[in-house]
This record gives C-alpha cells, structure tokens and sequence, in this order.
C-alpha cells in the first residue's frame, strides 16, 4: 500500500506545526489583551483595534497589522500573544469599512491616510516607544507600501510576502519615494522590480 501526500494536507500540517510551535515559543512577559478599541481617524470615522500588550510598566515598540480580514481570527491572536509575550504592543486594525470599524469599505483608497492616522495613534499611547513596524501578507502588505508613501517618521520598518498583483500604481511610487533612510523595507514587494531586502 502506497501511501500518497496530496499539496493541501501537506501544507495544513505545515501552518499547523506553525502555529504551534508559535505558541509553544511563547515566554517572558504575561499578556495583558483589549478588544475593540477606537482608533480615531482624521475625518471622524473611528477603526477597531484589538491589543496585545506585555502586561508590565514602560513603553514597548510597536506591530501594527491593519487587516480586511477580521481582527478576532486565531492566528492574530496567537501572533498577538507571541509579540506581547517578546516585548512588543502587537496591534491589529480592521481596515476602514470592515470587522469592527466604521466607514465603508473601498479596497486601498483609504489606506494611505487611515494607515498614517492608525501609526500616529500608536505612537501617542503611553505604552508605546513611537516606534512602529508594520507587518503581513497579501492585502496586509499592500497597505504597508501605502503607509510608507506618507512618510510618517514613527514607521521604522515594514515586512511582507511577495505580491504577484499591482492594485494601483500608486504603490510602487509611494514606497520608491520614502526614500529618507528612515525606514527598512524587508519584504518582496511589487514581483521582479522591487524584491528583496531593501532599504528604502
């Protein structure tokens, strides 16, 4: 009896192992968690953030993950408690329109400016450091490259995949302009013209 792997199981048991091994190397700081926070935006509309902060006085730096996903699925949760649990406030935004947030939701067009506003909101807070990295996949990578275009001195560094698809142009110019030192791109942008690990 042959036994045959098919590519989905494979990689289920991959992402599974992950995870796992993601909440087994979970240590040092206890966790403390807020759900549903308002996030204020510079036209009124308020963005709902859940927190995942080391439960321990002090300033701690900051990952900002903005996603149209759902904010309360598991895995933000468990990358929640593994940042918490390393010393950093790990933030994750429902984009304008979407999960918790108010506003409609407009694929991209908001995300330049909500992304800035969500960064300043961050950096303002008493348990943050004012300095703030952005970081997933997909969608969550695209709105990375549009925060970057505002050139917001608190983003310190951004991290994605590999994008096979530009949405708008916008984005290649917005992350080639913030071109000030000031924030490290480590991420595959943009397919074959912007990959790699780049400081931008």
């Amino acid at each position: 009896m042959k036994l045959t792997l098919h590519f989905p199981v494979v990689v289920l048991a991959l992402l599974l192992c992950t995870e796992l091994s993601l909440i087994a190397e979970t240590s040092g700081f206890e966790i403390k968690r807020e759900f549903g926070v308002r996030v204020p935006m510079r036209d009124g509309v308020t963005l709902s953030a859940n927190l995942y902060l080391p439960d321990a006085p002090g300033q701690f730096p900051v990952i900002l993950v903005r996603t149209p996903y759902d904010s309360g699925q598991s895995n933000y949760s468990a990358a929640g408690a593994y940042w918490a649990s390393h010393g950093y406030v790990y933030v994750i935004e429902d984009v304008r329109g979407r999960g918790g947030s108010d506003g409609t939701f407009y694929p991209l067009v908001d995300d330049a400016l909500d992304g800035d506003d969500s960064i300043n909101w961050c950096a303002r807070q008493a348990w943050s450091t004012g300095k703030i990295g952005m970081l997933g996949p997909s969608y969550l990578g695209w709105v990375q490259g549009y925060a970057a275009g505002m050139h917001n001195p608190h983003l310190g560094s951004l991290g994605s995949d590999r994008h096979s698809a530009r949405p708008l142009p916008k984005f290649s110019s917005a992350v080639r302009r913030h071109a000030d030192g000031d924030c490290f791109v480590a991420s595959f942008y943009l397919g074959q013209d912007f990959a790699g690990h780049q400081s931008v």
